[in-house]
């Protein structure tokens, strides 16, 4: 079982419409080391097509020992999941939710 910031279900992500999402991966995986990559469902990635996570396409999976903070504008509301996108680690126990929040209306 792998966990995400010490927490297994890995947490969700909020944010609002609008705003930009920034999260800090650190690759500690180690015993045997492989790389790492996360896939953000419902996120278009306008702008930034190598935070889209799919290792060996779009993004070089993250070396052990290694670090990087994907930073992308959350351009559609509603609710969708993360996940890594390399070898088992899915199954594994790395993915979570990520919830943006639309805009509200008020009155008519």
């Amino acid at each position: 079982m792998l966990v995400v910031n010490d927490q297994f279900p890995s947490p969700a992500i909020e944010a609002n419409w609008g705003h930009t999402i920034e999260v800090t991966v650190v690759n500690n995986l180690i015993g045997p080391g492989e790389g790492f990559s996360i896939h953000w469902h419902g996120i278009r990635q306008i702008g930034t097509l190598w935070y889209d996570g799919a290792p060996s396409a779009t993004q070089c999976p993250l070396a052990p020992g290694t670090s990087l903070t994907y930073s992308f504008t959350a351009d559609a509301w509603g609710s969708s999941s993360w996940h890594s996108h390399h070898g088992a680690q899915y199954s594994a126990g790395v993915f979570g939710a990520i919830i943006i929040h639309g805009q509200v209306k008020i009155g008519n």
